[in-house]
């Protein structure tokens, strides 16, 4: 519905609009608040604050959260899945599918390219999807042959499928820009502004001393996570001499 008061050369008053908010279903993270993982801080941070501009609704997997209707304006339906590797993604994607089918929103969201292999199903009733591609899950070393395949062919049908896809790596969008049917547009993580500490007690924690950079170096796991340090060199920041190597597994 449209409310408005029209302003031009004989008219006063400001123009009020008075629509619908968006309608989003988010469709392959686990859940929020207080689930660990990569995407699921991401859609965390990013719907909470969509929240106030759009109605938002986050299909959750049961096993991971607690109930919850309602988190900061984001609103939540946990569905049934499990904990098995491998399969409680297409469990709980094809369950939220269908569940968006019937509700037929705006706008469908998928995170990642797994949980997407079902997004052609919300062509048939018209519904867009956008779909954030995170990472190349195929390229993982937790998942076997079958696994693999099936994640690639997951890709090809969630890039063919997208009207829009999000990349939070450059590369990968340029590595992927051919199999893009719809538009692709590179957007990276942010962070939150960490708030200034005035206590120290974090960084002695680690036996180092306040006031000091050090440096380390890290070995990235080719999964998730880090794998060791490997040891760097340290400077004082005010008195501009070396400190010991400190670091942490």
């Amino acid at each position: 519905m449209v409310d408005s008061e029209k302003q031009g050369p004989h008219c006063e008053g400001p123009i009020r609009m008075l629509v619908a908010p968006l309608s989003v279903c988010v469709i392959g993270t686990r859940g929020f608040p207080g689930v660990e993982g990569g995407v699921e801080r991401h859609c965390e941070c990013l719907y909470t604050r969509m929240a106030g501009r759009a109605d938002v609704l986050v299909y959750r997997r049961r096993p991971y959260v607690e109930p919850c209707e309602n988190y900061e304006g984001v609103r939540f339906v946990d569905l049934p899945s499990t904990r098995v590797k491998g399969f409680e993604a297409v469990l709980h994607s094809f369950l939220a599918t269908c569940a968006a089918l019937i509700r037929k929103p705006d706008v469908v969201c998928y995170h990642n390219i797994g949980p997407a292999l079902f997004s052609p199903l919300l062509g048939l009733r018209g519904i867009p999807v956008v779909l954030t591609y995170h990472s190349p899950n195929y390229e993982h070393d937790k998942w076997g042959g079958v696994a693999k395949a099936v994640l690639r062919f997951s890709e090809r049908v969630a890039l063919g499928s997208s009207a829009l896809t999000i990349f939070v790596n450059r590369f990968q969008m340029e590595r992927c820009a051919d199999a893009c049917k719809g538009g692709a547009v590179y957007i990276p993580n942010g962070v939150d502004a960490p708030a200034p500490q005035a206590s120290t007690e974090a960084v002695e924690h680690f036996g180092l001393e306040p006031g000091r950079l050090y440096c380390v170096r890290w070995e990235n796991h080719s999964g998730k996570g880090l794998r060791r340090p490997y040891p760097s060199f340290s400077r004082g920041c005010a008195k501009g001499r070396e400190a010991r190597h400190r670091w942490r597994g």
